[in-house]
């Protein structure tokens, strides 16, 4: 299992350092088609879903190392109990955040199911 959770995790980093490339030469790919005169207007919308991914996968991967952004200016000096208190702390009101933002997406996604985007008209 801890072998097929390394896997997991290593595909889950190439995807992650995929993503921001295809993003890029989407946008280069709909740049050049605009300038050729047959513009590619999804290309945009592709690329800013690959940037969330890309971000959130990021986050994951980051989460995972315990590599997350931190300011040890203050917590380095505290005893190792209170780094513990405080990193469970922090991870806590990390856990609040994502399910409060994934509550709010949920709602989202159902109110804006009919919406139309620029490129998939209905």
């Amino acid at each position: 299992m801890a072998a097929l959770y390394r896997r997991f995790c290593a595909v889950q980093a190439v995807w992650a350092a995929a993503f921001p490339v295809a993003m890029v030469a989407l946008i280069f790919v709909g740049g050049v088609a605009r300038m050729a005169g047959y513009p590619l207007n999804w290309t945009g919308d592709a690329a800013t879903a690959l940037f969330a991914r890309a971000c959130f996968l990021c986050a994951d991967i980051a989460w995972r190392r315990n590599s997350l952004m931190a300011i040890e200016l203050v917590t380095s000096r505290l005893p190792a109990l209170a780094r513990k208190v405080l990193r469970l702390a922090n991870y806590g009101l990390i856990t609040v955040f994502l399910l409060y933002v994934a509550g709010w997406g949920t709602r989202l996604s159902r109110i804006s199911r009919a919406r139309s985007f620029r490129a998939f008209p209905r």
